[in-house]
């Protein structure tokens, strides 16, 4: 039987062989494949030289230091809303914005120019019908598909039927009440 520790180390070396790229270093050291690269570098033909970094530090030790750029004003709440469409928060060069404002000023047209159409197409459509005047003595006839018939159950009743029935029915229950108030007031 093995003890944790010489577990932990079997893994670990396992771990080593299997990826040898990852096997501990110390501070500093670059891997295999990179001090390779680095090594290849000084043989080629062509390969880059120059002068050392302390002579590049001494050369841009010895400027003037460039005075940093003026403060931005605060800006008006205008500016600021204007700004908010700018990327980064700059204005545009002055190299860019004659080419900026002729595109602007080109989609704008654009924009009016398809907002035409759509009106013009939308006017077309409903104003091409010509009015048509209605004379006073036109009839429209109107024609009710349905089930049923006035000679079938269920169905409508014929108009001289309707009209016959509706004077009947008037007629009826006020003659009816005149004919049994005559009938009570002689048993009285």
């Amino acid at each position: 039987m093995f003890s944790a520790a010489e577990l932990i180390e079997i893994l670990h070396a396992r771990f080593r062989r299997r990826f040898p790229l990852h096997v501990e270093r110390p501070f500093g050291e670059f891997p295999p494949t990179w001090r390779a690269w680095f090594q290849s570098m000084a043989e080629r033909i062509g390969a880059v030289t120059g002068a050392p970094a302390a002579d590049y530090l001494n050369v841009v030790s010895q400027r003037t230091p460039r005075l940093p750029p003026a403060a931005v004003a605060e800006l008006s709440r205008w500016r600021a809303f204007a700004s908010l469409g700018r990327q980064q928060w700059e204005p545009a060069p002055r190299d860019q914005r004659g080419l900026r404002r002729f595109a602007a000023f080109v989609s704008g047209l654009l924009h009016l120019v398809f907002a035409a159409m759509l009106l013009f197409l939308g006017f077309v459509a409903m104003g091409d019908a010509p009015m048509q005047e209605r004379e006073a003595g036109d009839a429209i006839q109107v024609e009710f598909i349905g089930q049923g018939t006035p000679d079938e159950q269920g169905g409508a009743q014929a108009q001289g039927e309707t009209d016959a029935q509706t004077a009947s029915s008037s007629a009826g229950p006020t003659s009816a009440t005149a004919a049994s108030s005559s009938a009570a007031s002689p048993a009285s």
